[in-house]
């Protein structure tokens, strides 16, 4: 498991009326663009490091798709300026219920949700992407990085029913009204070595095509 795989759950629904119905209106074409960082630490020893990685994340959705019989916005994640991360396919839906993605897993068509509506503070419930583990809204928030400002996000924390992963993984995502994840966090901690990863949103082009 790595930041990368998680990297697979970040898409973004755009539009949703958090304060009524919790239908977004994604569209084909819609483009997200992230500014991405990632810190490596080592601790050592014998002596510790630091290393950054620094680029874009771009993702957009290309077309609508009907897979195990739901229908779903396919969309591709692309990396640029950032050496060794491939092109990422993904599925995304959203009903009454919430905002979903799914992925092939070992052979089976596995899907997630990643949101739950109504998006309430304290609102909780169980998952499973390839991990079992739950997620929650923990509160609401304002962000803001390199004069982008997003106010009443919703910020999500992500927990692992496995108790070593609980203790390696950290995850949180913040999803802003009418534009979807505007900021995602992820931390690993294996002995020395701490990895984190954040992408920060800078810009969402909606699409033209249909919803």
């Amino acid at each position: 498991m790595n930041a990368f795989r998680f990297s697979l759950w970040m898409w973004c629904v755009a539009g949703v009326a958090w304060a009524g119905s919790p239908l977004p209106e994604l569209r084909v074409g819609d483009t997200w663009e992230y500014a991405y960082l990632n810190r490596m630490t080592y601790a050592g020893p014998p002596v510790g490091m630091t290393n950054e990685t620094r680029g874009r994340m771009v993702m957009k959705l290309l077309e609508r798709v009907t897979t195990n019989g739901a229908t779903y916005f396919k969309g591709l994640t692309e990396y640029h300026g950032i050496f060794g991360i491939p092109p990422q396919e993904i599925h995304v839906r959203v009903d009454a219920q919430g905002y979903y993605t799914a992925t092939e897993i070992r052979g089976d068509w596995v899907e997630s949700r990643a949101l739950a509506f109504p998006a309430n503070a304290g609102s909780r419930w169980t998952y499973f992407d390839g991990e079992p583990g739950w997620r929650m809204i923990a509160a609401t928030e304002t962000i803001e990085h390199d004069g982008h400002r997003y106010e009443q996000c919703v910020r999500v924390e992500r927990g692992f029913d496995d108790p070593e992963k609980a203790r390696q993984f950290t995850q949180t995502e913040w999803y802003a009204p009418g534009v979807g994840l505007a900021r995602y966090h992820f931390l690993q901690v294996l002995g020395p070595t701490r990895s984190e990863t954040e992408t920060i949103l800078t810009s969402f082009t909606p699409g033209k095509g249909g919803g």
